[in-house]
């Protein structure tokens, strides 16, 4: 936990000084085949994740970055929730040479799906708790990865915000659901989709 409160820390303090706040909610579908093997319960099923960022790019490239701290809880038998690290990288492949000092906000020129499709890029890091009866109490929560590829658009709303739907694919370790004593998956990663909405807000008036 110690890591995830540095991380927020850090990025509160980056919030202050240049206010480019980056706000998201997804629903997660999760693709347990092979997993669902824990007592003969266990199915993970649905989930959602809420996280707060900050938003930044390179000056002279459409290369752009929202890392962020989330919140997530995954529905299914056991109780399981968490914090996670997200190194969300933003890539617009229509517009890759353009400085767009005014991007992503409504002010904008251009055409929508040239200045605002994106691949989106997400490896992170997560810590999970869960209430597995199966496992000892000291060994239900760890620290395991994450790598999500998805696609996304910009839609400016105002110089201020900027909401951007996205779609993503994603893998998420779980071998900490299991242990000797208990079955082992077929595979060492649990399978998601990712769909959801981020808010940039811009607080920097001199650049509207």
């Amino acid at each position: 936990m110690k890591i995830f409160t540095a991380v927020l820390f850090v990025l509160l303090a980056m919030h202050t000084s240049s206010a480019q706040i980056a706000v998201s909610g997804r629903f997660i579908s999760n693709n347990s085949e092979g997993f669902d093997l824990l007592a003969d319960e266990v199915a993970f099923r649905t989930g959602f994740e809420v996280g707060i960022g900050y938003w930044f790019r390179l000056e002279s490239k459409r290369l752009e970055f929202t890392p962020e701290i989330s919140y997530f809880s995954l529905s299914s038998d056991i109780s399981t929730t968490g914090f996670g690290i997200n190194g969300n990288i933003l890539i617009y492949p229509l517009d890759f040479h353009s400085d767009c000092n005014a991007c992503p906000t409504f002010s904008k020129e251009g055409g929508l799906i040239k200045k605002g499709f994106y691949w989106l890029i997400s490896p992170g890091l997560l810590q999970i708790s869960h209430d597995n009866p199966f496992i000892q109490e000291e060994e239900r929560s760890q620290l395991t990865y994450r790598l999500g590829v998805g696609l996304g658009l910009d839609l400016g709303v105002t110089n201020l915000i900027t909401l951007s739907p996205f779609a993503m694919y994603n893998i998420t370790g779980v071998d900490y659901l299991f242990n000797s004593t208990t079955p082992s998956p077929t595979s060492s990663g649990l399978s998601q989709v990712h769909l959801g909405v981020r808010a940039t807000l811009r607080f920097d008036k001199d650049r509207w």
